[in-house]
């Protein structure tokens, strides 16, 4: 009977947090998402963008707690200059993101800390290529805006990205880079 009890108290609980959570659509036609990839030995690199598919963050007494957000790979560019469809194509080809086969990437949020109200670090799982990973970084939270922004990088070996990674010669770091800034609805 005991034991019983308790579980329904956890349900409704459980219940009541659920209820209380609101989501909040990111607007697709103001959010961004821009990557950068550099190279190993000397200053440069490629940079470009990729459009989000969906995406929401879960707020819970005016606090985020969660969210979920899906790229659309098959929308990576390039946009630094000369090498655009080339370097688009072969950041497809299973070289790098292997498109065809994976067409989108997400990124779940699994814990939000809250430094002041306006700066937060986000941890979350992050998926390329069939591949997840945990991943941290801070954020800054615009209320008026209706936005949340961050820059951070990570390394693409964890997702099986190896292409030029560790050659002598015009090599690629292993660092890819990420700007996002997320408009909410």
């Amino acid at each position: 009977m005991k034991t019983r009890t308790l579980t329904i108290i956890a349900f409704l609980c459980f219940t009541l947090t659920a209820m209380t959570q609101t989501q909040y659509y990111i607007d697709k036609d103001k959010t961004t998402l821009q990557w950068e990839g550099y190279y190993q030995f000397y200053f440069g690199g490629h940079e470009g963008t990729v459009d989000f598919t969906e995406g929401f963050i879960s707020m819970l007494n005016d606090d985020i707690v969660g969210g979920y957000f899906t790229v659309d790979m098959t929308t990576l560019v390039n946009t630094d200059g000369g090498y655009n469809e080339g370097l688009t194509n072969h950041l497809k080809d299973p070289d790098f993101f292997h498109v065809s086969k994976y067409p989108e990437a997400s990124l779940n949020i699994t814990e939000v800390i809250y430094h002041t109200r306006e700066k937060v670090n986000v941890r979350a799982d992050l998926t390329i290529k069939g591949i997840t990973n945990a991943v941290n970084f801070n954020a800054d939270i615009d209320y008026d805006k209706k936005s949340l922004s961050t820059q951070f990088k990570v390394d693409r070996t964890l997702w099986g990205i190896t292409y030029g990674s560790k050659l002598k010669d015009n090599a690629l770091s292993d660092a890819m880079g990420f700007i996002v800034n997320l408009v909410f609805e």
